[in-house]
């Protein structure tokens, strides 16, 4: 098999690539995207059968979007892509669909329409009580300055069922991570109805997102196809790696390839980069003339640490709005409950975070690693009556500091990277937890 691979390495020699082209972390990877067999048979399946709920599970940059894209396009589906956030309403997302999907109004408001759209014209989307919003705060698209023109009253299952006929439909819920409980429940109602006519709909999220969607549906227990992105199976990194050294002529050894791996989480994004950043701290910008063989794992860890200064300008200010919390801590606090939240989601193992971080686990992870004497101290001085109320205290705080963290992101005007719903904490972004592995002081204090 190397023997193979090296033969058709030096037949590519002729064309140079780049190495940020070939290990691509940003778009679809031309040169080592792998198909993988057990999601594509999954999905072919699941779309010919058309009575299942789609939910492709995955943290951020796991694939889960270069797929659903990929996949779609090349059988020629209209994909109805809704981006939910915890705004997003049923009204909004049924009306979304009438509007991609060209659907007629409901016979009981059609008499309606003409005048509603009249007045869309003269006094704006924002007014008469029919404004729409996707979900998105940037400027509205074409397609959601169509749906302003559809009344924003009741539009039922019933009405969708009825009219959506065209069976190369797919409607995508992306984020639904995101929504409110309110629309949770109302939609896990209506879904069996859509499943029951043929009506495709794809649920894109992070892990824990199928209990959201399905605990108000008993009876969609069995009528889901889990399709999960997170994590990369040994054989496809090795097959992502093979198809990288072809392009760029060289050899990643076996303890590389594993450390790698093991770096990565097995997730698609941080196998790209990881790699790419071996290469480039090489200076391998583009295919070797000569056969380069890569053969120390220190290596690996060497990339990770340049990657994670890299990924520093989308993470940095990320960490200080939640260090900070709502308000600046006090100097000379006995711990910063925000930063113990941060400390959890480091030093916890992917299954623990899959399964969501409670306030009561957090706190027993910190009561295992405060020191002993300063605990002492704290008691002596009066800031703790005993070690009973410091472990109540700390809960309390870090309980507070969950309920506000939504808050605290969105007043920073930081990306959402962790969500706390039904009282436990969740990542949504593996490659954050990546960064505060990596990322040298990144939280103070904590080592």
């Amino acid at each position: 098999m190397r023997l193979f691979s090296a033969i058709k390495r030096r037949l590519c020699r002729k064309r140079l690539y780049y190495t940020t082209s070939v290990f691509k972390t940003n778009g679809i990877p031309e040169f080592t995207f792998v198909k993988r067999d057990e999601i594509e048979d999954n999905l072919d399946e699941t779309v010919s059968d058309r009575n299942k709920l789609l939910l492709f599970l995955g943290y951020s940059k796991s694939g889960k979007t270069v797929y659903r894209k990929k996949y779609f396009d090349s059988r020629d589906f209209k994909q109805i892509i809704f981006r939910c956030n915890r705004d997003s309403t049923l009204r909004q997302l049924y009306s979304f669909i009438c509007s991609e999907a060209d659907l007629p109004f409901p016979a009981a408001i059609s008499k309606q329409s003409s005048q509603m759209v009249e007045q869309t014209t003269v006094s704006g989307a924002s007014g008469q009580g029919f404004k729409f919003d996707s979900g998105s705060k940037s400027a509205k698209t074409e397609s959601e300055q169509r749906t302003a023109h559809y009344p924003e009253l009741e539009i039922d299952a019933n009405h969708i069922c009825n009219n959506l006929t065209d069976r190369k439909n797919i409607i995508v819920l992306e984020d639904f991570h995101l929504v409110s409980d309110v629309l949770s429940s109302r939609l896990s109602e209506d879904l069996k109805h859509f499943l029951d006519e043929g009506i495709l709909f794809l649920v894109i999220g992070i892990p824990s997102s199928p209990g959201r969607a399905l605990k108000n549906n008993p009876d969609l227990g069995g009528r889901t196809k889990r399709i999960v992105f997170d994590y990369l199976r040994a054989e496809e990194i090795e097959a992502l790696i093979d198809k990288g050294e072809e392009k760029l002529n060289v050899v990643f050894a076996l303890e590389v390839r594993d450390r790698i791996r093991e770096k990565s989480m097995q997730n698609a994004y941080l196998v790209q980069a990881i790699s790419q950043h071996v290469l480039l701290n090489r200076n391998i910008k583009k295919t070797t003339s000569e056969s380069i063989r890569i053969a120390d794992k220190r290596e690996v860890d060497k990339a990770c640490i340049s990657l994670a200064a890299e990924l520093a300008s989308d993470f940095k200010e990320i960490v200080a709005a939640i260090s900070a919390g709502q308000r600046k801590q006090r100097g000379g606090k006995s711990y910063n409950q925000y930063e113990e939240i941060l400390r959890a989601v480091r030093d916890s193992d992917i299954e623990t975070l899959e399964d969501g971080i409670s306030y009561q686990l957090i706190g027993q992870n910190t009561l295992t690693i405060f020191p002993p004497a300063r605990l002492e101290g704290l008691i002596r001085r009066g800031v703790y009556k005993d070690e009973i109320s410091f472990k109540t205290s700390l809960h309390n705080q870090i309980s507070q500091a969950l309920n506000r963290l939504e808050d605290t992101l969105e007043k920073a005007n930081a990306r959402q990277v962790l969500i706390y719903n039904d009282k436990k904490l969740y990542l949504m972004d593996l490659v954050f937890k990546f960064f505060l592995e990596w990322h040298d002081g990144v939280i103070q204090d904590l080592q």
